[in-house]
């Protein structure tokens, strides 16, 4: 897995193994090149384009601190 980092911060995915099991992912790999992004950068941004700036999910937020993508889903 890359790494990835957004504004500066390292970020961790929740992923789900074939046990069921879920566990954070820090990845360690150098990104394969500066234009290549993140599953999640790439969702974010389709999903503000898509349904606009007034949306009430906090696309930008998700995007730059995957915490609180985290936080989100734990608040259902």
């Amino acid at each position: 897995t890359d790494r990835d980092v957004q504004n500066g911060a390292k970020q961790q995915v929740s992923v789900e193994d074939s046990m069921s099991m879920v566990h954070l992912s820090r990845g360690s790999l150098h990104p394969p090149g500066e234009q290549v992004r993140s599953e999640v950068a790439i969702v974010c941004e389709l999903a503000r384009e898509l349904l606009g700036p007034e949306h009430p999910v906090p696309w930008e937020r998700f995007n730059d601190d995957y915490d609180v993508i985290r936080d989100a889903i734990a608040a259902v």
